[in-house]
């Protein structure tokens, strides 16, 4: 019987490039929810109803390696967002999230998906 020998190459370029990708994800991950956290929260500050300024000032961002945080704390920001039985919801907080979190999610597999096409041979 005949004996067939197959060799593997770039085994340790693939464990380096695997090894690589946490912290570029983390970076890339990072730098997207940074623009995009100042998209929303412009855009946010512009659609807010504004009476005496509290629910506006109470809009917030932040942005680590894992995470992206929205939030506003005024207690009454659900009603005004939401609405009630009485009056309609004005989205103010959500609608500028929802408007832009697709294209936040895209972009970061582009920029993803390029950092990897940018350390692979073909």
């Amino acid at each position: 019987m005949p004996s067939t020998s197959v060799k593997i190459t770039g085994l340790a370029e693939l464990n380096m490039l695997f090894s690589q990708m946490p912290a570029a994800f983390d970076n890339i991950f990072n730098q997207t929810t940074s623009k995009y956290s100042k998209v929303i929260f412009n855009q946010q500050n512009q659609k807010v109803p504004v009476k005496t300024g509290r629910l506006k000032r109470s809009i917030g961002t932040a942005v680590g390696p894992k995470r992206m945080d929205l939030f506003v704390d005024a207690p009454y920001a659900k009603f005004i967002n939401y609405g009630t039985r009485r009056m309609p919801g004005r989205p103010f907080f959500t609608q500028p999230a929802d408007q832009n979190l697709p294209a936040m999610i895209q972009e970061i597999n582009t920029q993803f998906g390029n950092w990897i096409k940018t350390r692979v041979k073909a």
